[in-house]
């Protein structure tokens, strides 16, 4: 295993999971407004745990948060 997919595996293990509700208020958006956004492959793709249970990884939601935010002219390019 080379460093850098061991640091990618250390920072999995050591990432807060977040439930849709947490990951619909963390992203600024309502249930309905974050179902509608994962329907339509806008955000990360959840991790499946059991049936119906989905979970984010909030350091994914981070980086999908700052990367809209640089597409939508909020932060320049070069500040983030």
């Amino acid at each position: 295993m080379s460093a850098t997919e061991s640091a990618s595996l250390r920072q999995q293990m050591t990432d807060r999971y977040l439930g849709t509700e947490e990951a619909a208020a963390y992203l600024g958006h309502s249930i309905v407004q974050f179902r509608a956004l994962l329907k339509a492959g806008k955000i990360p793709p959840p991790v499946r745990i059991g049936p119906r249970k989905l979970l984010w990884r909030q350091s994914l939601l981070a980086e999908f948060a700052l990367a809209l935010e640089i597409e939508q002219g909020v932060i320049p390019p070069n500040a983030a």
